[in-house]
């Protein structure tokens, strides 16, 4: 996920013979960056090859009789066809070599404000799980008090800064916004529903956690919070 995107635009450019305008640098340097970004957030919480995914474990434990076909279809060629999907924009970005403009400028800057976000927010997390005393502890400073998935706002933002970049030059693309989409209603609708079911579990006053604070954004509970406070 977070090493095929860059490898894939960066040898798509570095092939295609031609002498780089200013979008192909700006789609680079975007997916660039959110790559390297996620991979270093991976090798920071690395431990050993002994330890896997949660979510295999539960859907292994929990559909055994379907396990092989959710493996290869859910866990594997689904989340691939999201990656290629949201990495389209910039493949035709860099095929046809457009000159940025001003618009396309605003959405780099939604990139690299989105790849912030998640760099800001792993940084909290790690440092509130490196000094808390209890494993069932929320974390509710930084942008975790705002909302409950920020690194997953900023992933979201990411693509769709992304896929603006290629309809800020040509709108006739938009079909391409059908990744960004799928992407976003994935955490919705698969991704955060499965981690809050373990979350709610494992963790005492999760629940109102929910209640109090946006998905992916500040809701009007958490912006009362925050001008009270």
């Amino acid at each position: 996920w977070s090493v095929a995107p860059v490898l894939i635009m960066l040898l798509y450019a570095f092939y295609s013979g031609k002498v780089f305008e200013t979008g192909t640098y700006l789609v680079l340097f975007t997916v660039s960056a959110w790559g390297i970004r996620l991979t270093l957030n991976w090798a920071y919480t690395f431990k050993n090859l002994n330890l896997q995914d949660w979510r295999y474990d539960y859907y292994k434990s929990k559909f055994p009789g379907l396990w092989h076909l959710i493996n290869l279809t859910g866990i594997h060629i689904m989340p691939t066809l999201v990656v290629y999907g949201v990495i389209v924009p910039g493949l035709i970005m860099i095929e046809n070599n457009y000159k940025a403009n001003s618009l396309t400028l605003f959405f780099a800057f939604i990139c690299i404000i989105a790849v912030s976000i998640q760099i800001i927010s792993d940084f909290q997390m790690h440092e509130f799980k490196k000094n808390s005393k209890l494993n069932d502890a929320i974390c509710k400073s930084g942008f975790w008090q705002y909302c409950r998935h920020p690194n997953y706002t900023g992933e979201i933002l990411m693509w769709w800064g992304f896929c603006g970049m290629l309809l800020s030059v040509d709108f006739s693309y938009r079909i391409t916004a059908i990744g960004a989409m799928i992407n976003t209603l994935m955490f919705i609708f698969i991704s955060v529903p499965l981690m809050e079911k373990r979350l709610i579990a494992g963790k005492n006053g999760y629940n109102e956690y929910i209640e109090s604070t946006g998905m992916f954004f500040p809701n009007t509970k958490t912006l009362k919070y925050i001008f009270i406070k």
